[in-house]
């Protein structure tokens, strides 16, 4: 696994700017969520450190080392996208395994290296069958097998639980985290959510307007951060007894409701 470093990272499309001078770094075995408002730029993070879009300026490094004229499937970088992108022609067991192939992985030792990661999914009973005969809920963890089986130096994910109901979304929020700790992976995360945000990550960061705000470790956002764009955002956290929290308007739209 390795340590991530963004620094004064800048990117702009016909002289538009996306990016804006983003630092950030990521530890070894970290979770480190990107969390703002959607068309931010939050997507466009990924794709650089991917080397699937280039910067302006800036640097990428993994280890200390700079990715910049580093091939992108040499990068030891994997994205799982909010689409899943998985191959429809093949069963979940070889989307998993389309991946070894580059590493020249195959046959019986790709197969009990898939279902090594299947079983720590959850999945195991799901690599006969294809995408479209799978839940979304399923489909997102078919994604995650196939970027978990070639063991990235960091794996990005770029809004794993968006459209799954309360309870997937909860489980999956779950079995991420857990997948994350046994393996010591280091994690990117997007998401605009901020309930996903504060549940997820050990650090956060907050990007309004292609500019990174604000980070900060999750546990000092249930006080006013002093950053009006993040305390705007993210309104006010209402501490509960159980050691849990939920958002005032949450609970407003409850009321409301009722």
């Amino acid at each position: 696994m390795a340590d991530l470093e963004l620094k004064g990272l800048t990117f702009g499309i016909n002289k538009k700017r996306i990016i804006e001078d983003v630092s950030f770094k990521v530890s070894e075995g970290e979770l480190f969520v990107l969390c703002g408002p959607s068309g931010v730029g939050k997507t466009t993070i990924l794709k650089l450190i991917t080397g699937e879009l280039i910067p302006d300026s800036g640097d990428i490094l993994l280890n200390g080392i700079s990715l910049l004229k580093v091939p992108m499937r040499k990068r030891g970088t994997v994205l799982v996208p909010q689409g899943n992108d998985l191959f429809p022609h093949l069963t979940v067991g070889k989307n998993a395994a389309f991946g070894l192939g580059a590493r020249h992985i195959r046959g019986k030792e790709a197969e009990g290296v898939v279902k090594t990661y299947a079983e720590k999914c959850g999945i195991e009973n799901l690599l006969g069958r294809y995408p479209s005969e799978l839940s979304g809920g399923q489909q997102k963890l078919a994604a995650i097998l196939r970027a978990l089986v070639v063991e990235p130096s960091v794996l990005l994910l770029d809004e794993p639980f968006t459209g799954l109901d309360g309870e997937l979304s909860r489980h999956m929020r779950e079995l991420v985290l857990k997948l994350q700790k046994e393996n010591g992976i280091t994690i990117v995360m997007i998401t605009h959510s901020k309930e996903d945000a504060l549940y997820m990550g050990d650090h956060i960061g907050f990007l309004f307007e292609g500019r990174l705000e604000f980070t900060a470790p999750a546990a000092d956002l249930f006080e006013k951060t002093g950053n009006p764009m993040v305390d705007g955002f993210l309104g006010e956290i209402v501490r509960m007894e159980n050691g849990g929290y939920v958002f005032a308007d949450k609970i407003l739209k409850s009321i409301t409701a009722g």
